[in-house]
């Protein structure tokens, strides 16, 4: 796993590297293209390289965890390259999201030991895709909460999937109200 995460990692300060080095050249001067230490077609060139290493060695694995960095490597293009970052908020969010449970559907593939479909032909179990849904939810709807910390919305968001996930793990009542008046308490900090 700690391979295909690092071929999958190393390309991402490259993933954006046409659009704004502008902005490299002025608040990150000592990154490679912006001092001059490569250029920019050899940073394409590399960023190509590392991504389809990432998919062979991930083929190593199983096809699955193959399309599973195939589509990590689309998502972080459209977001950067094809300015879904740029774009409205819904669709930056559902970017974030779904980029996250790419990954996470990957990690989760790789870190099951056994390769073979089980009887159902999946290889990751009813409560493992639940997780990774959920995952890529919470975090597509909060990955901007730090920006606006001060806002009702953010707490309305935040005390709502803490709500619902207290409900879909069942639970006690106890339980749940302390895990949703975290909220308040990490809100705050």
């Amino acid at each position: 796993m700690i391979p295909i995460t690092l071929f999958g990692i190393v390309p991402a300060p490259l993933t954006s590297i046409r659009n704004l080095p502008h902005l490299d050249e002025t608040n990150k001067p000592d990154r490679p293209l912006p001092a001059g230490r490569i250029t920019l077609q050899d940073a394409l060139i590399l960023r190509s390289t590392l991504m389809s290493m990432c998919w062979v060695l991930s083929l190593t694995y199983s096809k699955e965890v193959m399309y599973s960095s195939m589509a990590l490597s689309a998502l972080t293009t459209t977001y950067n390259e094809l300015r879904g970052s740029g774009a409205h908020f819904t669709s930056k969010y559902a970017l974030n999201g779904l980029g996250l449970a790419s990954f996470e559907a990957g990690t989760t593939l790789v870190t099951r030991n056994d390769k073979s479909l089980d009887t159902a032909g999946w290889l990751v179990d009813t409560a493992g895709w639940l997780a990774i849904f959920l995952s890529g939810r919470i975090f597509a709807t909060t990955i901007y909460a730090q920006d606006f910390r001060d806002g009702p919305c953010c707490f309305a968001g935040v005390a709502g999937w803490s709500t619902g996930l207290s409900f879909i793990w069942n639970l006690d009542i106890y339980s749940a109200v302390a895990f949703t008046a975290l909220v308040a308490y990490t809100l705050d900090a």
